[in-house]
């Protein structure tokens, strides 16, 4: 029994292992398709271009979350949970400690990756599973038991 228990868990953990590393490919995707469009990289161009980035990134990672069973209000608090500490750090960066070029750029998306990680810490049992994700994921239908009801 406590064998079992300890595999769950192991099987958990690597579940939302993995869903992490899923949505840093897909942010990824999205910040390279933003860098190919706009011909940037990680340095310092503004707030507007920091916006732009983080849309970039946003919107692939939200549609991978919905393709896994995510809802709506799990894709907007992980959306939060990546632009809020990326935001804080910019402002704080540039508007207090006048930092920019490429130690902005890095410093932003590992807030940005830990804000992630921190909630899914959080909302474990949001992350640990496959298949659907919490009460508020779309619905998926019921697996077929071979038992026919019949009216009467």
């Amino acid at each position: 029994m406590r064998r079992r228990y300890a595999e769950d868990r192991v099987s958990a953990m690597r579940h939302l292992i993995r869903h992490y590393l899923e949505m840093v490919l897909a942010m990824a995707a999205g910040m390279v398709a933003y860098g190919m469009l706009f011909r940037r990289g990680l340095a310092w161009a503004g707030y507007v271009d920091e916006a732009a980035m983080a849309v970039f990134m946003t919107v692939p990672m939200v549609a991978l979350m919905r393709y896994r069973g995510h809802g709506w209000r799990q894709a907007a608090e992980m959306t939060g949970a990546m632009v809020v500490p990326m935001a804080v750090v910019v402002v704080v960066a540039v508007e207090v400690l006048g930092i920019t070029g490429r130690a902005l750029g890095m410093s932003s998306h590992l807030a940005m990756l830990l804000g992630m990680l921190a909630l899914m810490v959080v909302r474990r049992d949001d992350y640990m599973h496959a298949g659907a994700h919490g009460a508020h994921g779309p619905a998926r239908p019921a697996a077929h038991t071979g038992h026919v009801a019949h009216a009467h």
